[in-house]
């Protein structure tokens, strides 16, 4: 409670016009050092001008008006809830055996949900085009922990999406978060995706469990990346280092590249759904989708399908080779387009050898849409598992990494099959699909970009200059989604939360 009211306070001063932050930064590190914690990592971080990272340091300090004893009871409370035989096996300790711990639920309340009022404007785009609604469609997106900051711009990101296209599908919302929700919070959100459903979910067992669960070999190799001692109190905020990445990252940004990498795949808030929409939380939907991608992807019965290419690049050398020969037979060497034609058409495929060092140009991550039941294949999982786990909380072997390798892995196996049924005789398939190519622009803006094109650039920073214009041409975008919940700077830099 008194977290809440420190952060509604600060939240408060930074919102008021002509408020320096030093005033921010103060209240911050008043809390920080209220608590006995060292202010060295605020310091050395280039986050240190991001207000919104200093509250959350601040609040992942323990604030609190309990005593130090009273906390490491609750905290040895808390770890007695959350037995681990597996990484999905965490109990929610709610008192009943549905085994969805992974819910963050909102508070109970008797008042009965209605439609927003805005959909009954005649300018929205509710009932504009006819689309055929699949099963097993879920849209995806993920934040690492609660702040008001964060729910200001998913209400947003919510909103923008329910207006271009979901106020008519009515596909199911999950929100991922390594740390735990208020559960007004998770209401407010709900509200605004209503009448789709939407579910805050937890990512996996808390970081003091994950921690727990390794073993002391990797728990020291951990601590020594993160530049601690193994006395010390490791939380997401502190920056790492690791072999073969040159970069640094706080531990919460290295937990979602593993997270979003290899575990989200087979986390059980997304059994029931068979295809993935994932848009970053900083991307914005800029316009109504009046191609259904969603159709696309059942009728081309596509793997990915993605909206830029290239966008970064991995290799890992003869170590990573060999992970693709143990389970692929195949490394790929190389990912190329093999399309031809004008603007820039795309079509990927893989050219693959044994013995060759793999060079993979990844599909952008902040947009595509996936086949579940494909990236669960025991096949690709034995695989990412071995990709990506050659020890916890790594960041090099990316999401990115991970979709473009699996897509057109999947692409490949899939003609190796029609190769021996049909004795080479076969048409070629492709299951890695770029969106604008295959006629299907959403136009996602995300780091000053239209669909990941570096050659289709926006405004950069200057939120109320798009936001009159978004509204100039998009019919219906102020009803449907009032002022009050367009705050979001569309091309910014993460939120700290994210970042």
């Amino acid at each position: 409670e008194n977290q809440l009211t420190i952060l509604n306070a600060a939240m408060t001063i930074l919102n008021k016009p002509r408020v320096k932050r030093g005033v921010f930064f103060a209240i911050a590190i008043v809390l920080v050092a209220k608590e006995g914690k060292q202010l060295v990592e605020l310091s050395r971080s280039s986050s240190f001008r991001q207000p919104q990272y200093v509250l959350d340091l601040a609040l992942s300090a323990g604030v609190s008006s309990t005593s130090g004893a009273e906390a490491e009871a609750e905290a040895a409370a808390a770890a007695e809830q959350t037995a681990s035989s597996s990484f999905w096996n965490v109990d929610d300790g709610d008192g009943d055996d549905d085994g969805e711990w992974w819910v963050i639920k909102p508070p109970q309340t008797n008042e009965t949900r209605k439609l927003p009022s805005t959909l009954l404007h005649p300018n929205t785009t509710a009932n504009s085009t006819n689309f055929t609604r699949h099963e097993g469609v879920v849209f995806v997106t993920k934040v690492l922990g609660f702040n008001q900051h964060d729910v200001e711009n998913l209400k947003q990101w919510v909103c923008l999406i329910q207006h271009a296209y979901n106020d008519k599908m009515k596909y199911d919302y999950i929100i991922f978060t390594t740390l735990p929700w208020h559960p007004n919070q998770v209401k407010a959100l709900q509200d605004i995706a209503y009448p789709s459903n939407l579910t805050v979910a937890l990512e996996g067992p808390p970081l003091e469990k994950q921690l727990a669960a390794m073993t002391q070999l990797e728990k020291e190799f951990l601590f020594d990346r993160c530049n601690k001692t193994a006395t010390a109190n490791l939380t997401y905020f502190h920056h790492c280092r690791e072999p073969g990445y040159k970069g640094i990252a706080n531990l919460g940004y290295a937990w979602q590249a593993e997270f979003r990498s290899y575990w989200i795949w087979t986390h059980p808030a997304l059994r029931p759904y068979k295809y993935m929409v994932w848009i970053d939380a900083d991307a914005s939907v800029t316009t109504e989708w009046k191609v259904d991608p969603l159709q696309v992807m059942v009728d081309k019965n596509l793997t990915i399908l993605y909206a830029g290419w290239p966008y970064g690049n991995s290799g890992g050398g003869e170590h990573v080779q060999q992970k693709f020969l143990q389970h692929y037979g195949v490394s790929i060497c190389q990912v190329q387009n093999v399309a031809t034609g004008e603007d820039h058409p795309q079509q990927l495929d893989a050219k693959v050898a044994r013995d060759c060092a793999p060079r993979i140009s990844q599909v952008a991550g902040n947009h595509h849409i996936t086949n579940l039941d494909v990236y669960r294949k025991s096949i690709h999982q034995q695989f990412l598992k071995n990709y990506t786990q050659d020890y916890r909380f790594g960041r090099k072997n990316d999401d990115q990494a991970s979709v473009t390798i699996i897509g057109l892995m999947e692409q490949y196996l899939a003609n190796q099959r029609l190769h021996t049924t049909n004795n080479s005789t076969h048409q070629k398939v492709y299951k890695v699909g770029h969106e604008t190519t295959l006629g299907v622009p959403l136009r996602i803006v995300h780091h000053c970009m239209y669909d990941a094109n570096r050659r289709d650039r926006t405004i950069c920073m200057r939120w109320k200059q798009y936001d009159q214009e978004l509204k100039q041409k998009w019919p219906g975008l102020e009803e449907r989604c009032p002022s009050k919940l367009m705050r979001k700077v569309p091309n910014s830099p993460k939120s700290a939360m994210e970042a």
